[in-house]
């Protein structure tokens, strides 16, 4: 968890983790991270207003669950891999960048380092549905009920391009 973090990680460890996740998106599966389904429920409800649910292409193979208490250093090593398959693109850049916001400089050094991803349609609006997973939304509301505003991070989201609505 980002609590744990006595340092940020060097640059070079950054450049494996997108090196790994570059390899990994090309990886061949049927196997899903993530379901239609579950953004047609998740999404509408957890923002109270109707919205797009149909996630851009294109989906490649993702970690699925790419959070810092499955990444290891200071020699990267990715854990906990029974969420892996397809996701939109993007997606684990997002689940990244979500599980580092209560510390500001990490979050941004996660925004930064994956501004590609995250700039693209599927990275912008694959971050809409993370905060109402089960371990996201401890990590976004804090353990002692304070945290991140989920209304900011939406408007965050609004505001690099993603719509929020129908």
């Amino acid at each position: 968890m980002p609590w744990r973090l006595t340092d940020s990680p060097k640059r070079q460890w950054f450049q494996e983790l997108r090196r790994s996740l570059g390899i990994l998106a090309t990886v061949s599966t049927n196997r899903r991270t993530i379901e239609q389904p579950y953004l047609d429920d998740v999404m509408p409800r957890m923002l109270g207003e109707p919205i797009t649910t149909t996630a851009p292409a294109p989906w490649v193979t993702t970690h699925g669950d790419l959070h810092w208490a499955n990444l290891c250093g200071p020699t990267l090593c990715m854990l906990d891999w029974e969420g892996w398959g397809l996701a939109p693109a993007g997606y684990d850049a997002a689940t990244l960048y979500c599980h580092s916001l209560l510390m500001p400089t990490l979050s941004a050094q996660v925004q930064a380092r994956f501004a590609d991803a995250l700039s693209t349609e599927s990275g912008r609006c694959g971050v809409i549905p993370l905060p109402w997973t089960a371990n996201l939304r401890f990590t976004v509301i804090g353990k002692d009920g304070d945290g991140v505003n989920t209304a900011e991070v939406y408007s965050g989201v609004q505001d690099r391009g993603c719509k929020i609505g129908a």
